[in-house]
């Protein structure tokens, strides 16, 4: 693979990508000041819970299927898991709608947050398997665009429900739904082909879908796992600050992790996508000097961006008006450690799925997530930590669990290449 061509791909797909989070960051001042931390706290849980489900529902298929060399089943496989997905969102999104008009009032029930939360999974997973089949076909225009219409529906209509007498969060909680189920018209051009194709014979096309099942089996029982604990880590203060502290600090916390991990969304994820697209078609004897070409540019990307955000950090009081706020831009500087980890480490991270290697993935993931929970445990019952104070301990122990994962990818990309 040409260290070029990477390059100009990614930074062809972050180009889009960044479209996307401006049209965020110019919602953001609105967005923050009417809604208040607490608010955001309530949707950190939900986008918590989400996420972990949205793993389960998905099964880490997109990124299965988005290394299937044969163009036909992988288009009938995206197509049965986009059907499926998109039947659920829409049933349980009617569901929970109906629920809000008719039996809240000024929080939202359990039962309610339970529905809306399966929505949002399955609003998750149509967004993964729609990007996993451009991905595997090279469209990233098209992924880009897909970003931009989300970001900029998701913020009209957060901004639109702030008028309305919701229950605390649900405005935002809603609004992120839409914006997941507005992906669809971008792509739909695209994907109608893999979606009609098991619907005109979805005997063949179910049938087609299980055989794939069992045939990576193996790979989305371990990638699934390795996902849900990575996910579960990545995101511990929120669970942290929800369940001990406040969802005032769960919500700080959303805004200066949702500011600071632009750039791995921008870049991180953006290489990411490109390596899985690319990388995988390529020999295994090829892969250590590939590895090692994308290390280095990851690295100086990630050092000069993590700078950046300790500069930044200083200017965010003059996005974030309300003196609710004051905190954030102390999370925010807390938090460049593990940008800088996923940052350098996003990209090179595929290697485990292109070599096969889950199984090794996840147990370094549950020894990260056993270590980064101890540790904030530990901060809140025996020490009686402040928010800002574990903050810095969760940055400090997850930048090191990104250095030791680097050690570990390096001996995996050898040993795949002396096969």
């Amino acid at each position: 693979m040409n260290l070029k061509i990477f390059a100009k791909r990614v930074i062809g797909l972050a180009g889009g990508v960044a479209a996307a989070q401006l049209i965020g960051l110019l919602f953001l001042p609105y967005l923050t000041k009417i809604y208040g931390p607490t608010a955001y706290g309530v949707f950190a849980d939900f986008s918590y819970w989400a996420m972990l489900t949205g793993i389960v529902a998905t099964l880490r298929l997109d990124g299965i299927f988005a290394i299937e060399r044969h163009k036909h089943i992988r288009r009938i496989c995206f197509g049965v898991s986009l059907g499926i997905s998109l039947l659920l969102f829409l049933l349980t999104l009617i569901i929970a709608f109906f629920c809000i008009i008719f039996f809240e009032s000024r929080t939202l029930t359990t039962t309610t947050l339970t529905l809306l939360t399966i929505a949002g999974a399955m609003g998750i997973s149509v967004f993964q398997f729609s990007t996993g089949l451009l991905t595997a076909e090279q469209k990233y225009k098209t992924i880009s665009l897909q970003r931009i219409e989300q970001t900029t529906v998701g913020g009209v209509a957060q901004a639109g429900f702030a008028a309305l007498s919701l229950p605390l969060g649900a405005g935002l909680i809603i609004g992120e739904l839409l914006s997941r189920a507005s992906t669809l018209i971008v792509v739909y051009p695209i994907l109608k082909n893999s979606i009609h194709a098991p619907i005109q014979s979805w005997r063949r096309g179910f049938k087609l879908f299980k055989e794939q099942l069992y045939r990576y089996k193996g790979q989305i029982f371990f990638g699934t796992l390795s996902s849900i604990v990575s996910t579960a880590c990545v995101l511990s203060p929120i669970f942290f600050f929800s369940s001990f502290v406040s969802h005032k600090a769960a919500g700080i916390f959303f805004i200066a992790y949702k500011i600071t991990s632009i750039p791995v969304t921008l870049l991180g994820r953006a290489a990411s996508q490109v390596v899985l697209g690319d990388v995988s078609k390529i020999p295994p004897q090829t892969l250590p000097p590939i590895f090692l070409k994308v290390a280095r540019l990851s690295f100086a990307v990630a050092l000069l961006i993590s700078l950046s955000i300790i500069g930044i950090s200083f200017l965010l009081p003059f996005l974030l008006h309300s003196e609710e706020w004051v905190e954030a831009p102390v999370f925010m500087r807390g938090l460049v450690g593990v940008c800088f980890g996923q940052l350098f480490l996003t990209p090179l991270v595929q290697m485990y799925l292109i070599t096969k290697r889950q199984r090794d993935l996840l147990v370094w993931e549950c020894s990260r997530f056993l270590v980064v929970h101890g540790a904030m445990f530990i901060g809140i019952m025996v020490f009686n930590a402040s928010p800002t104070q574990l903050i810095w301990t969760y940055s400090i122990f997850m930048l090191l669990s990104y250095l030791e994962l680097y050690r570990r990818l390096h001996g995996v990309v050898a040993k795949h290449a002396n096969i």
